[in-house]
C-alpha cells in the first residue's frame, strides 16, 4: 500500500514522520519499510524461480535474467557504462584512456602541471559519428578539473585524415597555436590549451 496522505498508514505501518519524529524513531521507520520491501522483492524472487529460497542464493534462471536486464537497460541508457579511470600521475610514460570506442595516449611532465596528447585513435569504421570529439571533451573536462594545460601536434597518422581537418577539430576544443602572445615555452608543441580557470 503506498503512502497517502490521508492514509496515515505507510506499508501497513504507522507512519512516524507525520508528526515530529525523533532521529531514532525515523531510523527505525525506514529501516523497517526497507526490510519490508526487500522480503518482499526476496520473495518475488522466490515465486518466480529466480532465487533459492533454501540457500538466498540466484539460480541460474536468475542469473540470466539480471543478466538480460542488465544488457535491455545499457541498450536504453538508462545504466551508464563504467566511468572511464584516468591517470594524473606526474610522469611515468605514456598513459592510456578508453573512451567509448577512441583511446586517446597523453603523457603527464613530471610536475604534474602539463600534459601532451600523443594520439586519438578511433577506428576507420566508427568515424564521422562523434566518438573523438565526445572523448576528447571527456577527456579534457576531467583535465580542467586538475588543472592541467595540454600540448598537442595535429598531425595526421593515416590517409583518411587531413590536416586542416584536425586543426579545425582541435581548435573546436579549444585549443590554440603555441605561439605569439600565447605561447606556452613549457613545450615546443604546435597547440596549447589552458584549462579554463587559467587565463
Amino acid at each position: 500500500m503506498p503512502y497517502d496522505d490521508e492514509n496515515p498508514l505507510f506499508y501497513g505501518q504507522a507512519n512516524p514522520l507525520r508528526a515530529s519524529p525523533s532521529l531514532a524513531d525515523a531510523w527505525q521507520f525506514n529501516t523497517t519499510l526497507a526490510n519490508n520491501w526487500l522480503a518482499t522483492q526476496r520473495q518475488r524472487s522466490y515465486d518466480m524461480g529466480l532465487a533459492d529460497p533454501a540457500t538466498g542464493l540466484p539460480t541460474q534462471a536468475g542469473v540470466v535474467n539480471a543478466a538480460q536486464q542488465y544488457g535491455n537497460a545499457l541498450m536504453m541508457g538508462s545504466v551508464a557504462p563504467e566511468a572511464p579511470k584516468f591517470d594524473w600521475s606526474p610522469g611515468g610514460g605514456t598513459k592510456t584512456a578508453q573512451l567509448g570506442k577512441t583511446e586517446i595516449t597523453y603523457g603527464i611532465d613530471r610536475t604534474g602541471d602539463t600534459g601532451e596528447v600523443i594520439l586519438v585513435k578511433t577506428p576507420a569504421a566508427d568515424r564521422g559519428q562523434g566518438e573523438a570529439r565526445r572523448a576528447m571533451q571527456r577527456f579534457l573536462a576531467h583535465a580542467d578539473t586538475q588543472g592541467t594545460t595540454f600540448f598537442l601536434n595535429a598531425d595526421p597518422m593515416d590517409k583518411g585524415v587531413s590536416k586542416s581537418g584536425l586543426d579545425r577539430f582541435y581548435r573546436s576544443l579549444g585549443f590554440v597555436k603555441n605561439m605569439g602572445k600565447r605561447k606556452d615555452f613549457r613545450s615546443t608543441a604546435e597547440y596549447v590549451r589552458q584549462p579554463p580557470d587559467a587565463d
